[in-house]
């Protein structure tokens, strides 16, 4: 399996057994304001698109360090926010072209470019630090 969608699972607390899905390129979850934790995603070395919207609160980023193919990440809609603020792990990511967030005043850096499949091909800076 290559892409894999869990919409609305609401009561979904737990994403642990997702590093057995090793061909996984495309995951997305959305709906899903009861997961606790997302460090389990950081077990998918070979995914490239990672969509997490409308998932309420994100602990941290600091899971997608490991994602070294990932191209395209969405952590976006109103309820979804990163608690800890902390957006410089997606400064590790070399393959990275496409980042969508909503901007919250807590966070360390700001969008500089715009979502567009055009770029999924082109790594390139998204991410300005905040003053």
């Amino acid at each position: 399996m290559e892409k894999l969608e869990l919409l609305n699972c609401r009561k979904l607390t737990q994403i642990d057994e997702l590093d057995r899905f090793e061909r996984l390129k495309w995951l997305v979850i959305g709906g899903s304001k009861a997961i606790q934790d997302f460090a389990p995603v950081a077990g998918i070395a070979g995914l490239e698109i990672l969509s997490l919207s409308d998932c309420g609160k994100i602990r941290t980023l600091a899971f997608s360090r490991s994602l070294k193919k990932l191209r395209a990440f969405a952590f976006a809609g109103s309820s979804t926010t990163v608690e800890d603020g902390d957006l410089s792990p997606l400064e590790d990511l070399p393959q990275l072209a496409m980042l969508m967030f909503g901007p919250r005043k807590h966070y360390s850096h700001r969008l500089v470019k715009t979502w567009s499949w055009a770029h999924f091909s082109t790594p390139d800076r998204l991410l300005e630090k905040k003053g």
